[in-house]
């Protein structure tokens, strides 16, 4: 019996300083909670869905994973400052809700501090123990990289159509209307006007 009860305390510690998500496959959503608003992910067939209006650009999606994919448990914060480092972290924290397939989703809190120099530190839902937390190659707030402002997900590429789509392609020149011009694309033939 002490085996037993020994292992699942030693696998409930563990999970406690899981911050990092393996695979981006495994990911079905994304929440993301400031005092600035919020933002939700979701993962769709063909790309990342935003608060349920469009596709994320896939390079800021690809940032994103690659800090969660990164983010290390250092070690836990000292006990005297526990309780109230977990009590800013729920209340004054990025909340971080992550769904995942055929598990269990996680919420994390991550918080800033200078108290004792620790820095950033993350809490997993349900813990009683605070983590220093570290993301290599980088110094600053790692709450700060969890964006929830909308302008950052759009992409800056305009989507077009595919070439056998197009029947006409119209181009006006506001200050020179004598150079504006007009294809069209019909069977085998292209016009232009």
């Amino acid at each position: 019996m002490f085996i037993f009860s020994n292992w699942f305390k030693q696998r409930k510690q563990l999970a406690e300083r899981d911050f990092a998500v393996e695979t981006l496959n495994t990911i079905t959503s994304i929440g993301i909670s400031s005092t600035e608003g919020t933002l939700m992910l979701e993962n769709q067939n063909d790309g990342w869905l935003v608060n349920s209006s469009f596709i994320a650009n896939s390079k800021a999606v690809d940032a994103l994973f690659r800090v969660l994919s990164r983010l290390t448990a250092e070690s836990p914060v000292p006990l005297s400052v526990n309780d109230s480092l977990i009590d800013h972290a729920l209340r004054h924290g990025l909340q971080l809700a992550i769904g995942l397939a055929n598990k269990e989703g996680r919420r994390i809190s991550l918080y800033s501090t200078k108290t004792y120099n620790l820095g950033n530190i993350g809490v997993v839902k349900g813990s009683g123990t605070a983590y220093k937390l570290s993301l290599p190659q980088f110094k600053g707030d790692i709450a700060s990289l969890f964006r929830v402002d909308e302008l950052y997900w759009k992409s800056n590429q305009i989507v077009l159509p595919l070439a056998h789509e197009i029947s006409s392609v119209e181009v006006e020149i506001p200050n020179d209307i004598a150079k504006s011009f007009r294809i069209d694309v019909s069977d085998d033939t292209i016009s232009l006007y």
